[in-house]
């Protein structure tokens, strides 16, 4: 071997070594060894199914004759994202369960990719719901990619019904699939490096406010979301991006429930509400649909409120 090889070796091997290191501020760090809050941890257990262990809150509600709603997060999210919904939906409902997909969150990760395939995730949603008392059927909740796999749970089991907050596009391009393809073969300090630039700025950074959707929210609602997106493992993200499928729109013709909520927010840059259009086209029936005004990709974080009433009413007409 050439001193050559030898020398670009070491270089690379420093470099690797210095770039893995997230180099997290120290206020970061205090996000980071911050707990969930107490009512999220009283209500946390661990459930194993297919060989992964995931997390799930499960809160008993105070309407025993209705569904359980069943809320699903999105990419990088977890379920304490669902925190002020929580408590507001137990009035409305014999149970209110929210899961930490694969990876994320508190569930235990997978080295191997298939198992974040698309389809492989719904298998593990639909595992969590069988350990559920279906008799009292199911409302489905999903956000952002947490809408694809709640579509696709609707033509598994029956569902009273489905509500998607900020549904992302049906279609990828070629350069997102060519995309898709390459991201197994970026090593993840690159990623972490992109990462840290994104994090620029703490409160008021690009990824923040990219999430957000303004830069108006107020400081705890800010420093939550940073907290989440540190939270969001790389190698975690990279199989959620590489594996996920969005489905044909004849899947939409196949869920089992006609009963539809779609939710948008007019500064949501990551999926945009003209997406709730495209939805409405290949459903059988009209869905109610409402649209949120000022509000970025995480409306029932920003826009509790009216997130949380829309649901409301939404299962009042059950």
């Amino acid at each position: 071997m050439s001193l050559t090889i030898l020398a670009t070796a070491s270089i690379l091997g420093v470099s690797y070594l210095f770039l893995q290191k997230q180099d997290l501020t120290p206020f970061e760090k205090e996000l980071l060894a911050l707990p969930d809050s107490k009512y999220i941890l009283e209500h946390t257990r661990m459930v194993n199914v297919r060989g992964h262990r995931l997390r799930i809150i499960d809160i008993p509600g105070k309407k025993l004759d209705k569904p359980i709603l069943l809320l699903i997060h999105g990419l990088g999210g977890q379920a304490s994202q669902w925190e002020d919904q929580l408590e507001f939906l137990r009035n409305q409902a014999s149970r209110v369960v929210a899961l930490d997909l694969l990876g994320c969150g508190s569930s235990q990760g997978e080295s191997k990719w298939k198992s974040y395939d698309t389809d492989e995730l719904v298998s593990d949603v639909t595992a969590v719901v069988n350990t559920l008392d279906i008799n009292k059927g199911i409302i489905a909740i999903g956000h952002s990619y947490g809408c694809i796999i709640s579509t696709i749970l609707a033509t598994r089991i029956t569902l009273q019904g489905l509500i998607l907050i900020c549904c992302p596009k049906l279609h990828l391009t070629k350069r997102e699939k060519r995309g898709q393809k390459l991201l197994p073969f970026i090593p993840d300090w690159v990623i972490n490096r992109a990462r840290r630039a994104d994090r620029k700025g703490g409160l008021n950074s690009t990824s923040v406010i990219r999430i957000l959707g303004t830069t108006d929210a107020n400081e705890e609602i800010k420093r939550r979301q940073l907290r989440w997106n540190l939270m969001s493992r790389t190698p975690v993200y990279k199989r959620f991006m590489s594996r996920a499928t969005m489905p044909s729109t004849d899947i939409f013709k196949k869920i089992s429930t006609n009963r539809v909520l779609l939710i948008g927010a007019t500064e949501d840059k990551l999926a945009p509400s003209s997406n709730m259009d495209q939805i409405e086209k290949y459903l059988q029936e009209p869905p109610t649909r409402l649209l949120i005004q000022g509000a970025g990709h995480m409306p029932m974080v920003t826009h509790t409120q009216q997130v949380n009433s829309a649901i409301q009413d939404f299962l009042a007409q059950q």
